[in-house]
C-alpha cells in the first residue's frame, strides 16, 4: 500500500467493538511486548471501558478492515484517543496519510491536536514526525500537542 492507495473511514456501531479490540491488541502488541509491557486482557478491557462508537472510524482499504481511530472534538481541541492499524498494513504510508486525513479536518476548525502514547512506544516516534511536540511525560505516557495549521485564504 503506497500512501497514495484509497482509503476509508466508516463510522462504526457497539456491534463492531469485539472486532476493534482484536485491532488493537494486533497493534499494540509487538511494542508493548518489547517493553514487557503485553497483557492481552488488559488491553482489551482497556478499550471496551473507553470505547465511544459516536467517534470511532473504520479505516478499510479494498473493503478489508486496516484499522480503527477515535477522534474527539473537545472545546478547544481534538483529542485523538486511538489510531491504530492491523500489522500488515504498517510502513506503508496508511497511518501518515489516516493522520494528514485527521489533522486537515483539524485545522480547518483552527484547534489543535492532543493525544497521548506509552512511552518508549514506535508510536511517539510516528506523531514526532508529523509535527507533534511532547507537552509532558508521567512515568508511563508521553502527552503530545500538534498546533492548528494556520490555514491561507
Amino acid at each position: 500500500m503506497s500512501a497514495q492507495a484509497a482509503f476509508v473511514c466508516l463510522p462504526v456501531s457497539p456491534a463492531d467493538l469485539e472486532d476493534l479490540c482484536e485491532i488493537r491488541v494486533q497493534a499494540m502488541q509487538p511494542s508493548l511486548a518489547r517493553l514487557g509491557r503485553f497483557d492481552d486482557a488488559r488491553a482489551r478491557q482497556r478499550f471496551r471501558d473507553q470505547f465511544q462508537p459516536a467517534f470511532t472510524w473504520l479505516i478499510s482499504v479494498n473493503d478489508t478492515r486496516a484499522g480503527f481511530y477515535c477522534l474527539i472534538r473537545q472545546d478547544k481541541a481534538f483529542y485523538l484517543q486511538n489510531l491504530y492499524l492491523l500489522p500488515a498494513m504498517s510502513g506503508q504510508g496508511l497511518g501518515s496519510a489516516v493522520l494528514q486525513s485527521i489533522l486537515a479536518q483539524a485545522d480547518s476548525a483552527g484547534l489543535p491536536v492532543h493525544l497521548e502514547v506509552l512511552i518508549e512506544s514506535d508510536a511517539a516516534r510516528f506523531y514526532e514526525r508529523h509535527g507533534f511536540a511532547k507537552l509532558r511525560e508521567d512515568g508511563v505516557d508521553l502527552y503530545y500537542q500538534r498546533a492548528a495549521a494556520v490555514l491561507q485564504p
